[in-house]
């Protein structure tokens, strides 16, 4: 947390092909990321609210170093982009958690 903008500009390019692919990795049929193993001994495909919720605040607090870093339009974009994932995210483990 050196608040050095100069240094996360030169690395850049390692963070952003990372928060590429969270962006691109949703599914177009509900948001979320693909079903994985439950567990190690449980071989249930399920969507995992910790990957999914670690990934949506990722993806938000991207948003705000892109803001620091001078980036407003790229920022615009991604905020956008979270607060549509996270209405999708929400609506989708409340409706999960009724049924269970």
């Amino acid at each position: 947390q050196t608040r050095d903008a100069d240094f996360v500009r030169s690395i850049r390019p390692r963070w952003q092909k990372e928060v590429d692919r969270l962006s691109r990795h949703r599914s177009a049929e509900n948001g979320l990321y693909p079903r994985e193993q439950y567990c190690g001994d449980i071989p249930t495909l399920v969507f995992s609210l910790n990957s999914n919720a670690k990934g949506w605040r990722a993806l938000r607090d991207t948003s705000a170093l892109l803001d620091a870093l001078g980036d407003g339009a790229e920022a615009g974009r991604r905020r956008g982009g979270c607060a549509k994932s996270r209405r999708i995210f929400a609506r989708t483990f409340l409706r999960r958690c009724r049924k269970a």
